[in-house]
This record gives structure tokens, C-alpha cells and sequence, in this order.
């Protein structure tokens, strides 16, 4: 309950010190003045005015209401027995969403994180098909680097043909400039292209020596993790908020490198060929932000 701000008058001249009700609002309420009397002489101690919750709702901000599409908030509620027992809830006014009990919820995520390892173990097993694309790739990449090579030889020809045109008076002035101004800027973009190739770093490569391997581990990480290191590691799996139909079954939109590995493993479960996995699927691959073992 909020009661009026009162406020002390001192003394002035021939005026005794009275109490009047203040005009101005109350800044804090006055219960947490009272709570605060209390700390200040001793009556009630460890007051925490904020507590840090992400180590028991790790997921607050990971999940949103399917109705109004709001982040879910978490509280917990006592029951008849006295037990309180903690839901990710919405909190738009006057709703009766879902509430999701935590233990579920954390589950449902364990169980995610779970699927991603076994996809990440059955990837590893197949090293023979990496070896095989990476062999395909690194013999395309010499053959891209040569083309771009010879495609820049040609061009710097044509630039001294230009040139050798225009001191022979076969071009005018105007038309060489136009003309070596386009061919330069074909092969400064040409050149920018070349550096790019050959720094570029193997995307399979870096998939099976960097991500996967602390993916393999993922779960651990997670269940051994405080809340902030949960968040930072669910931040990495998920690229939206998730969440639930009336049965409870998930939306769940994946980071690029985790939905990646998610259809190698598909692939490689249950296509005709298992001995073939989709070069394509690599060229999706971005370094997964935080993912990297020294992150984790």
C-alpha cells in the first residue's frame, strides 16, 4: 500500500516544528522504507535489494509467449505444501498463458543440446568423407586462384594496350581515360578478390578442428556452466526466441553453423549415400560467434 509522503517543517521563528503532507509523489514506497529502517538498525539482515536469477532462470530472454510474442519472465509460486515452485511465465496484463515449469523447460533444452552433440559425435566418425572434401576443395581453390591469376594478366594487358593505343593517337584523350579508369577498377576489385581467395580459410577445416570439437562437449559446458556462461552458450545456439504450441512442441530457429551441423547429420543419417555429404552445405558456414573453446 502507498501512503502520503510526509514531510518534516523545522522551526522557523515563532512556527513549532510540525509534520505536513508533502505535494511532491513518493520516490520509494513505504514498505521498502521500512524494510530499509529495519537493515539500518540492526533488526533484519543480508537484505538484497538485486539478486542476479540468471543461475536459476538461465533461459529469460530465450523464450517468448506464442499469443503475444513477448520475452517470458520467471517467478516462483508457493504451493498448498509450502514448496514454491518456479515457471517461465508471460506477464502481459490480465493473460492466462502457459507456464512452463523450469525443471521441464531446462530439460527441453538439455535434450537440444543433446541431439546437437550426438549430430556433432556422428560427424566425427565420418572423417573419411571430410578428408575426401577437403581434398575436392582444396583442388578447386588452386584452380579458382589460377583462373583469377590469369584473368588479372589479361586485364593488365588490356591496360597497356590502352595505352599504346592512345600514344599512337587511336584514342582520344576522353575515351582512354573512361576506358582505363573502368579496366583499373576491374582490377583492383580483381586483385582484392585474389587476396581474399588465397587468405581465405578452409571452411571444413575449420569446421572439424575449431567448432566441433567444442561442440562435442557442448552439454557439459552447459550443465557445469553458471547462468551467464548458459547464456552465452544458448546466445550461440539459437537465433530467435523459442517457442511453444498447445502440446508444447518447440519453434526452434537454429544459428547458421548449428542448423549446418544439424544437416550434415541428417544427411548422413538418412540419405542413400552415407558416404557423401553436400560441399554446398559448407560455404554456409560463418565463424559461430562464441563457440570457440577458449570463449568456452
Amino acid at each position: 500500500m502507498q501512503l502520503a509522503q510526509l514531510t518534516v517543517v523545522p522551526p522557523f521563528k515563532n512556527e513549532p516544528e510540525k509534520v505536513v503532507v508533502g505535494l511532491h509523489p513518493p520516490l520509494i514506497s513505504d514498505e521498502l522504507f521500512s524494510a530499509v529502517q529495519q537493515v539500518l538498525t540492526g533488526k533484519k539482515r543480508n537484505m538484497k535489494f538485486h539478486t542476479d536469477k540468471s543461475d536459476l532462470y538461465p533461459l529469460k530472454g530465450f523464450l517468448k509467449c506464442p499469443i503475444h510474442g513477448r520475452s517470458l519472465s520467471a517467478y516462483g509460486s508457493k504451493g498448498g505444501s509450502g514448496n514454491i515452485y518456479h515457471y517461465y511465465v508471460c506477464t502481459y496484463p490480465g493473460s492466462r498463458c502457459t507456464r512452463y515449469p523450469i525443471d521441464w523447460t531446462h530439460d527441453f533444452i538439455i535434450s537440444i543440446l543433446e541431439k546437437i552433440k550426438l549430430s556433432v559425435q556422428v560427424i566425427r566418425g565420418k572423417q573419411k568423407i571430410f578428408d575426401i572434401l577437403m581434398t575436392q576443395e582444396s583442388s578447386l581453390r588452386v584452380k579458382s586462384i589460377s583462373n583469377t591469376e590469369q584473368e588479372l594478366i589479361k586485364l593488365r594487358h588490356q591496360l597497356t594496350h590502352l595505352r599504346d593505343e592512345f600514344l599512337k593517337r587511336n584514342l582520344n584523350g576522353d575515351t582512354y581515360q573512361e576506358l582505363r579508369t573502368e579496366v583499373e577498377s576491374t582490377i583492383y576489385h580483381t586483385e582484392l578478390n585474389l587476396r581474399d581467395m588465397v587468405d581465405e580459410q578452409n571452411p571444413i577445416n575449420k569446421f572439424l578442428f575449431e567448432d566441433i570439437p567444442t561442440l562435442e562437449h557442448i552439454v557439459e559446458f552447459y550443465k557445469k556452466g553458471s547462468g551467464v556462461m548458459k547464456r552465452r552458450i544458448l546466445s550461440c545456439i539459437f537465433s530467435e526466441k523459442i517457442y511453444f504450441n498447445e502440446v508444447k512442441d518447440a519453434t526452434i530457429i537454429y544459428t547458421k553453423p548449428i542448423e549446418v551441423i544439424l544437416q550434415i547429420f541428417n544427411e548422413l543419417q538418412y540419405s542413400k549415400n552415407k558416404k557423401q555429404v553436400n560441399y554446398d552445405l559448407f560455404s554456409q558456414l560463418a565463424p559461430p560467434a562464441g563457440l570457440e573453446p577458449a570463449t568456452l
